[in-house]
């Protein structure tokens, strides 16, 4: 991972490697069962007009279900990062509002390379200080480095021009604060080389 002297946060404890190979299964101990933590982020690889939510994607892009079920266990340090995807369908909506808006001919289905990574659940760390736990430092390195490896792995991965597009991961029913989590997206962006 560069350095990062120019910003406030410390340098990730952790090192960050980047691996263009297939995962080997899930370690016996990790259930096959989908998280709830799971989130599944896309980075659009052709210019298609389609919408795209985070509670619909796996429906208009079914092959991010199985990602869950082939890893479910996330290193500190690692996300994974599909293969292009074809996208079957468009949504927009969220929640119980979600509605689809239109159905890709098999000729102009748009491609996604999704990343998947877990959300902190920031809910659950106790907070009788007053601080947002986003802004602990182990948090925050934690969500650029994980962030980073996913931009970064997208970057060599996809040779097409391309476009990410991050739902607000963790900052519903886990307690995220949306503003940091801009914040971080922007260092790691900014970290891998992307505009």
């Amino acid at each position: 991972m560069p350095n990062i002297t120019t910003s406030d946060l410390s340098a990730p404890h952790l090192p960050v490697r980047i691996v263009d190979a297939p995962s080997e299964n899930s370690p016996q101990h990790a259930p096959n069962r989908l998280r709830a933590s799971r989130r599944a982020f896309a980075a659009r690889t052709r210019a298609k007009r389609y919408t795209r939510r985070a509670n619909c994607g796996t429906i208009a892009c079914v092959g991010t279900k199985l990602v869950s079920l082939l890893k479910p266990v996330l290193a500190l340090d690692e996300v994974v990062i599909t293969s292009s995807l074809w996208v079957h369908s468009s949504w927009s909506g969220h929640g119980r509002g979600a509605r689809m808006t239109e159905i890709f001919a098999s000729n102009e289905r748009p491609r996604l390379h999704n990343i998947v990574a877990d959300a902190l659940e920031l809910d659950v760390q106790d907070s009788t200080d007053g601080e947002l736990p986003d802004l602990r430092p182990e948090n925050l390195d934690r969500e650029v480095r994980k962030l980073y490896a996913a931009f970064a792995g997208v970057k060599l991965t996809c040779r097409a021009p391309m476009k990410i597009r991050i739902p607000p991961w963790g900052c519903g029913a886990f307690g995220g604060d949306l503003g940091v989590n801009v914040q971080c997206m922007r260092m790691a962006a900014g970290l891998a080389g992307l505009d």
